[in-house]
């Protein structure tokens, strides 16, 4: 996932859990910089979009709202915040 902020473009890891049928989850984060872990609650499912309130648990990480849209064999990925730079990509399903 790539998060652009006015300090430059960074590459970041993003590890989302989530299991069928459930309304929480978690989400990790490893940067350059920072490590966190969140946890996503389900806001709306609307045709297999899901859109997400990330709740800060530990590490840097900013409170915002993350959607997954499905895109063929993946997921599309977007993190907007109050405070934190928008990230977007590809999350593919761990083997």
């Amino acid at each position: 996932v790539i998060q652009a902020s006015s300090s430059g473009t960074i590459t970041v890891t993003v590890d989302a859990n989530l299991t069928s049928g459930a309304t929480t989850g978690s989400v990790n984060y490893s940067g350059p910089r920072f490590t966190c872990a969140d946890d996503l609650n389900l806001v709306s499912d609307t045709f297999g979009t899901l859109t997400l309130d990330q709740t800060t648990v530990k590490g840097p990480c900013q409170r915002g709202v993350v959607t997954l849209t499905p895109t063929g064999d993946a997921l599309q990925f977007s993190f907007k915040g109050k405070g934190a730079p928008a990230a977007t990509g590809k999350l593919t399903k761990a083997t």
